[in-house]
């Protein structure tokens, strides 16, 4: 890896102004595969309303995706954002723990908070997203995929409330939903792991094409099986 983006920046052209970019795009685009999980849900996949997805997922049977250089960025900004909370909320003197690992038995679901606060009066686990300008004004409550990851951690947790706080990556304006604990989500969340677990084989894709609409869904990558 290294050795080839060596090679890209040795053999630039003197009046190529992008060798430094195709040599970035180069680094990422070579990164190792992360290989799928199996046999877990992860608390940040159960908000997609997609069962083929949580099945093929469950069942380690997605392909290993390549990340190409912008997603990689704009997940490395997220990963960025939250290293700069940490240290407001430090300065805040109301942070208290971050990345908390949670885990659920059966059906197992495994997954990490990303910070937990104290108030004058309560605890609050806090999920930070960044989000782009257009999303960011669609917002009037938390994403529901957002909502039910933090309900995974609240009930894990046994703390009875939640924040889910936005960033816009474009301006910095933020929005904060909370969101309190609810039993009766969680156990929906379970049944529905349950069902999938108990499936033989993934829903068809023809079943949940109405899904994929507008946003698109890595099980489309899986073929039915003939």
């Amino acid at each position: 890896l290294i050795s080839s983006i060596i090679s890209v920046i040795q053999n630039r052209k003197d009046n190529d102004k992008h060798w430094l970019i195709k040599a970035i795009e180069d680094y990422h685009l070579n990164l190792p595969l992360q290989e799928p999980s199996s046999h877990t849900f992860h608390a940040s996949s159960l908000g997609n309303p997609c069962d083929r997805f949580l099945y093929l997922f469950y069942h380690g049977q997605l392909p290993p995706d390549r990340i190409d250089s912008k997603l990689r960025r704009i997940f490395d900004t997220g990963i960025k954002a939250e290293g700069k909370y940490r240290d407001y909320f430090k300065g805040m003197r109301i942070y208290k723990a971050e990345q908390i690992p949670v885990h659920n038995n059966h059906p197992p679901i495994s997954g990490r908070t990303d910070f937990c606060i104290v108030s004058l009066v309560s605890t609050f686990l806090v999920e930070l997203k960044t989000i782009n300008n257009r999303g960011f004004s669609l917002l009037e409550k938390a994403k529901s995929e957002h909502e039910i990851q933090l309900q995974a951690y609240l009930n894990l947790t046994n703390i009875p409330l939640g924040i889910v706080l936005y960033e816009n990556k474009d301006t910095q304006d933020l929005k904060a939903f909370e969101i309190r604990k609810s039993e009766e989500i969680w156990r929906n969340v379970i049944d529905r792991c349950l069902k999938i677990m108990s499936m033989t084989s993934p829903p068809a894709l023809n079943s949940v094409s109405s899904l994929h609409d507008k946003k698109y869904c890595p099980c489309l990558r899986v073929k039915d099986a003939e």
